[in-house]
């Protein structure tokens, strides 16, 4: 049994990653020997507003969403030798899930065989519980307002002992480590009549950030006790753990780029879209030297601020077991090294295992090629320079 899903050759797939501070779409076509053929690649930015606010997102996100899949029509259309696609993955970022970790035992007297069926009640009852008991996190929290995004098994034991192949077998103790999420209910249903508008009768699935970087990096990296993982975001920092062989906890906090954006317009009298422009400008060196010293005070003050959040997770995280050395940092922004110096401060090193700052590398695109080259005839000039959508590419090659 692979326990993140099924892996089928000969399929279309097309990709959306929904993120807080930019969205992209990829479309491609796997072959037998698992090379992609990509069709169509975009991504842009998702606009943001003074104000924090879920539903003005929402409406932000949607806009966005709109725009990458009248792109990927249109270009589907163009390449009529690939007929209609297959699926639509949809990646949700923070702010669009809230997901846990439940470690479930079932202890029997006497020998039982763990059959497809025990794991499936299992499940069911595991996401009936979390969805029923989740604290307040919308703005209308009750049983019809929020949807189950995934409920997978990620680790599994018996009698003690790790398998990857349970069914079949007998044993007194199963333990199994779950992986859950919920989304919005509102938030899912625009997402699926607006993709239906452009790919009609196409299933569609929805995973989160979490469960895919951890699908994917496990599977092409080899790092003994576990690994970190820090998504920047757009609203929100998520820091994702993984020990043992499964996502351990993941933590959100309230500060991600938008909110050094919006402190930005707020300083210039310019748009939060114009501050992304302007910092681009200044790192260019293309503006006054008086703007140059307003923004560094500003990017100081935002940075500041991201490091006690993120110092106080470090904290919350390790509190029950120091955190795994090695650290990957998501960012699709050009604020990118300053987080990844943020996070290789030496103090942090009290949270480590062995007592010494992290090693923070950014994910990088190209490894992922081994397991999934691009063909040169693809249509996607761009994509292997776009670490995210490429591991989620890979993450639907190897587990759909």
């Amino acid at each position: 049994m692979q326990l993140f899903g099924k892996n089928k050759i000969d399929k279309k797939v097309l990709i959306l990653d929904i993120g807080g501070a930019t969205a992209g779409s990829a479309m491609a076509v796997f072959d037998k020997n698992g090379e992609a053929k990509i069709i169509s690649y975009a991504r842009k930015p998702v606009n943001f507003l003074f104000d924090v606010n879920l539903d003005a997102s929402l409406r932000c996100t949607l806009n966005t969403i709109t725009k990458l899949l009248e792109k990927s029509h249109q270009e589907l259309v163009a390449s009529t030798e690939i007929g209609n696609i297959d699926y639509v993955i949809c990646v949700f970022s923070s702010p669009w899930f809230v997901s846990q970790t439940k470690e479930v035992l079932k202890t029997e007297k006497e020998s039982f065989e763990v059959t497809d069926d025990v794991l499936v009640k299992l499940l069911e009852e595991e996401g009936r519980i979390f969805k029923e008991n989740h604290p307040l996190f919308f703005s209308n929290n009750n049983e019809k307002s929020v949807e189950i995004l995934e409920h997978n098994f990620m680790k599994v034991e018996l009698n003690g002992y790790h398998t990857d192949q349970p069914i079949g077998k007998k044993a007194k103790t199963l333990k199994s480590y779950l992986y859950l999420s919920l989304g919005l209910r509102d938030a899912v249903d625009k997402f699926k009549k607006e993709i239906s508008k452009f790919f009609p009768n196409v299933p569609i699935y929805f995973k989160t950030a979490p469960y895919v970087t951890f699908g994917s990096l496990y599977s092409i990296t080899n790092i003994g006790t576990g690994f970190c993982v820090v998504n920047t975001g757009g609203e929100t920092t998520d820091l994702y753990v993984v020990r043992d062989s499964y996502v351990d906890e993941t933590i959100t906090f309230p500060r991600g780029v938008n909110s050094f954006y919006r402190s930005l317009s707020k300083e210039f009298n310019i748009t939060p879209r114009e501050a992304v422009s302007m910092f681009a400008s200044v790192l260019r060196g293309h503006r006054l030297e008086s703007d140059y010293e307003k923004v560094k005070m500003i990017l100081d003050k935002a940075l500041s601020e991201w490091a006690d959040f993120f110092e106080k997770v470090l904290k919350q995280a390790s509190e029950t077991k120091p955190l795994p050395i090695g650290m990957f940092l998501m960012s699709s922004d050009i604020m990118s090294s300053f987080f990844k110096e943020a996070v290789e401060q030496k103090h942090l090193a009290y949270y480590t295992e062995i007592g010494k700052p992290f090693k923070v590398v950014d994910i990088n695109a190209r490894w992922f090629m081994p397991h999934m080259p691009i063909k040169k005839d693809s249509n996607g000039k761009g994509i292997e320079s776009d670490d995210t959508l490429m591991m989620e590419l890979f993450f639907a090659k190897k587990f759909f």
